[in-house]
């Protein structure tokens, strides 16, 4: 408004009187003075009038100038005085003066700010005005949304395929998505318009690449591409072939082995690729690894090796078998003789026929007046060369120890372990009290351990002992060993020829164990088998699934299934430190 309608409107009252009372005073005449004697001509303050601008339309972010002015018809302004009345807050520069600035703020939407403008005059009368400032967002332009339509894929024919597309945007949301084929064999989309999109594979000869494109759009009409590639494969209908690497074995170390895979067949085809790869033990070298046949010198160590023959046939398919090898290491250690001592007769070919098998080796002929043969078993080893009773029979050695593994005198009455002073073995020495190597105990041969079990681990906790829940081999050495037996932790199953080793041979009562009683006493003498931990193959054509026990009865070596629940008594050894 102007500036006289803004006075006439506040003040126009005040001008009326001001008038009025110069009209009067005018016909008053030129007296100076009135009856009261007064001389008052003093006149009521005139307020200024404040103008606060035109309002304005700015962008965000730009300077803004408010150029305010006032007016005092009676005297002068003294202040002026900019607040800030509504709209985001903003900090006012020379907020004291007829100008004053500010800085636009950053705004997500447009915002109108408002601001008065106060001024005072010399008399100090106040008068305000407003002005309003609309800011403007300034337009930013938007940012496309990115399309992802997933990872390549791989398929068979006739299967489902699921696209799976994503899209994101860093300024709007997504509205919609639209699935395409660009390339391959047509195929019908199910749910094109979504993320996920869905269709069959159709049936190929030959791989066929099936191309899409994923299109995403936002909520300001920007789109995004990706494309992603199906292969679709063909299935063949062919069979595989049968892989047969042949039957386990037991070699000795150092020998050649042969390798043979030629029990391998395809129902369709003769003509196979072979290819034989080891996968455990110690590293040997195949001769002509991609023949049916293959040999290898075995190592000189006693461990399982196992390798996988791998035939392949003219479409690609294959199988795989594996086969173990258990070689055993050659014996270097010193080794107990049989304890034979006496000699038999030759009462053939004319003689007695009164064969007779326990006749002493420095005679020429018996009683019969049949031969004795020299070069005999007793004429040999240890019981020919160290024939001394005084710590075990014959040729054999032996020392007590006690539960800590201490030696004891040949002629203490309680002792825990045996010493062996030929091999270094230490064998443990059963009790007769109920206890965990009760004489009486018998377990299932059983090892849960791959290198050691041949292939079949044997049944579990399928004995009877009086340590219940532990009646199988495995479980047994276990026990013992937590138990210290003899200051020791390291105690096992004898193999075969260990246990051999303390079969004494020329016991001749088939009422007592073939053992030296004087220091393993509490030895069975009736079925009194003893596990070991050698496998056996039962047949040429079968895997290792029996074990080796030793009868000390007649001291021969039988071979039993491993799996089948029997029971038999167990004897643990370990190796002298």
């Amino acid at each position: 408004m102007s500036v006289w309608e803004r006075i006439n409107r506040k003040y126009g009252s005040i001008v009326i009187c001001i008038i009025t009372s110069m009209i009067l005073t005018a016909c008053g005449g030129g007296s100076g003075s009135g009856d009261n004697g007064n001389d008052d001509n003093s006149v009521a303050n005139v307020a200024p009038v404040a103008q606060a601008g035109a309002d304005q339309e700015v962008e965000e972010q730009t300077e803004v100038t408010l150029s305010g002015s006032g007016t005092d018809s009676d005297g002068s302004v003294v202040s002026y005085n900019w607040t800030q009345t509504a709209g985001m807050s903003v900090t006012l520069t020379s907020a004291e003066s007829a100008t004053a600035s500010f800085s636009a703020p950053d705004i997500d939407a447009d915002e109108t700010l408002t601001f008065e403008l106060t001024v005072t005059d010399d008399d100090g009368a106040t008068d305000s005005d407003t002005v309003s400032v609309m800011v403007r967002q300034v337009g930013v332009e938007n940012s496309p949304p990115i399309a992802n339509a997933g990872i390549d894929q791989s398929v068979d024919e006739f299967s489902t395929v699921t696209l799976s597309g994503s899209a994101t945007d860093t300024d709007d949301s997504i509205v919609s998505y639209q699935w395409t084929q660009l390339s391959g064999d047509s195929v019908v989309l199910i749910n094109a318009d979504s993320d996920s999109a869905s269709f069959t594979a159709p049936d190929v000869s030959s791989s066929d690449n099936l191309t899409f494109q994923l299109t995403v759009t936002d909520d300001d009409g920007a789109e995004g591409v990706d494309s992603v590639t199906v292969t679709v494969n063909p299935v063949s209908t062919n069979t595989p072939p049968t892989a047969d690497a042949g039957v386990n074995q037991a070699v000795a170390a150092g020998s050649t082995v042969t390798l043979d895979g030629t029990g391998s067949s395809d129902a369709e085809s003769t003509n196979l690729n072979f290819n034989w790869t080891q996968t455990s033990g110690s590293i040997v070298t195949l001769s002509l690894s991609d023949q049916a046949v293959v040999t290898f010198v075995a190592p000189n160590s006693s461990e399982t090796l196992s390798f996988e023959l791998t035939v392949t046939d003219e479409e690609g398919s294959s199988s795989d078998d594996t086969v173990n090898v258990i070689v055993k290491a050659a014996i270097t250690e010193k080794m107990n003789d049989t304890g034979v001592i006496l000699c038999s007769d030759y009462a053939y070919d004319g003689g007695s026929e009164s064969h007779n098998n326990y006749e002493d080796c420095l005679q020429l002929t018996d009683d019969d007046g049949d031969p004795i043969p020299e070069g005999q078993d007793a004429d040999y080893g240890r019981d020919k060369t160290a024939n001394d009773d005084s710590d075990g029979h014959a040729g054999f050695s032996f020392t007590k120890l006690d539960a800590e593994g201490n030696s004891l005198s040949v002629d203490a009455v309680e002792w825990n372990c045996v010493q062996d002073n030929v091999t270094g073995l230490i064998w443990e020495v059963k009790t007769d009290d109920d206890g965990l190597r009760d004489k009486d105990n018998k377990y299932t041969w059983f090892s849960s351990d791959s290198n050691n079990n041949a292939g079949l681990p044997g049944e579990e906790n399928g004995g009877d002992c009086s340590d219940t829940g532990n009646c199988d081999t495995e479980k047994y050495v276990a026990q013992v060993n937590a138990g210290g037996l003899c200051g020791a932790n390291d105690w096992r199953l004898p193999n075969r020829e260990e246990l051999r080793s303390i079969v004494n041979y020329g016991i001749n009562s088939l009422s007592e164990p073939t053992i030296d009683l004087n220091y393993f006493p509490n030895t069975e003498d009736v079925s009194p088998f003893y596990w070991t931990s050698s496998p056996w193959a039962y047949s040429s054509n079968s895997n290792f699934t029996h074990a080796w026990t030793v009868h000390f009865g007649d001291g021969k070596a039988k071979g039993y299934a491993k799996d089948t629940g029997v029971g038999f008594f167990v004897r643990l050894v370990r190796t002298q430190n």
